[in-house]
Order: structure tokens, then C-alpha cells, then sequence
């Protein structure tokens, strides 16, 4: 068994990201405590030494996500020649969100799809396992050759209680 590493006290929903140069991230949703500020600052990110196991360098807010707002649970890809950023937004009830922004360098800046959000239910009341699609993340299916995505997702009833909490959806 290994040691705890402290990392930060930051925000919260941190990932690590691994980057083809060999140096290696974390992000993590940026608190901002102060007055007349809204809480969710951004997305930030800051460089891991695995040598010195503590973070180095500089944090860096890379993104402070759309007029959606409330922009958490950062997951970073590099694809081709950019990378891609993908958050989730809007809080965890109704109006939760996934969005998705690219640049061509890691520390930005991101421009946002045009067409985010890229999944959510908000619009649909009709479909009672998405009220809260959101928190996506995606993984290889390697017998499948392909991407899927995995999603937060709730059922509410008709008086807005949840049937099971948390579920996970798969796209």
C-alpha cells in the first residue's frame, strides 16, 4: 500500500492528465471564497511531478466554462493536433450539462463547440433516466474499436424525489 499525496484543496472533481510530451496534470474545479464572486471559478490546471510527487509550476485557470455556468468535473484528451476539454455544467439536477472546448496548446485558450451543450436533457422532460445527463467521460472499447461515453444520470418521479440517486449511463 502507498502513501496519500496531498495535491491541493483547490475545488474539488480533480483527473489527471497524461500528456504525449511525458509530463503530466491535474485538474480540478477552481473555488473562489471571496464576496460577490461566483464559486465556481474555472477550470484549473497545474503541472505533476511524479519525481517530487507534489505539484509544480504554476495553477492556471485554462477555462471558465460557458453562460451555462457552475463548469466541473474537467477531463482532458489530446486528439490529433488539439486538445479537448470536456466539463460538465449547470449543477447536478435538471439543468446539467456536458460541454466541450479545443485548443492547440494545454493551457488554452479553449474555444467552445458551437453546438454545446453536447449532451443534456434539459430540453427534454420527456426522458426520465436523463434529467441530469452530465459528467461525461469517455473510454476505449478496445474489442469494439471504438469511444464510449459514460454519464451521470438520475430518475426523478413526478414529485421530483429520486428513484435510485446516482445511476451511470453508457453512450
Amino acid at each position: 500500500m502507498s502513501e496519500p499525496i496531498r495535491l491541493n484543496s483547490s475545488g474539488f472533481d480533480p483527473s489527471l492528465f497524461h500528456d504525449q510530451s511525458g509530463k503530466k496534470y491535474v485538474l480540478n474545479m477552481l473555488w473562489d471564497h471571496r464576496e460577490k464572486h461566483h464559486s465556481f471559478a474555472g477550470i484549473a490546471l497545474q503541472e505533476y511531478s511524479v519525481a517530487e510527487k507534489k505539484l509544480i509550476g504554476q495553477r492556471k485557470v485554462i477555462f471558465k466554462g460557458t453562460p451555462i455556468k457552475l463548469t466541473e468535473a474537467p477531463h482532458l484528451y489530446h486528439i490529433g493536433d488539439y486538445y479537448y476539454l470536456l466539463t460538465a455544467e449547470g449543477g447536478t439536477r435538471y439543468e446539467h450539462a456536458a460541454t466541450i472546448a479545443r485548443s492547440s496548446h494545454i493551457e488554452g485558450p479553449y474555444e467552445v463547440h458551437p453546438d454545446n451543450p453536447i449532451l443534456s436533457a434539459f430540453h427534454a422532460p420527456e426522458h426520465p433516466l436523463q434529467k441530469n445527463a452530465g459528467m461525461l467521460q469517455s473510454f476505449k472499447r478496445i474489442q469494439m474499436n471504438g469511444i464510449s461515453l459514460i454519464s451521470l444520470a438520475v430518475r426523478f418521479n413526478q414529485t421530483r424525489n429520486l428513484f435510485f440517486n446516482r445511476e451511470v449511463g453508457v453512450l
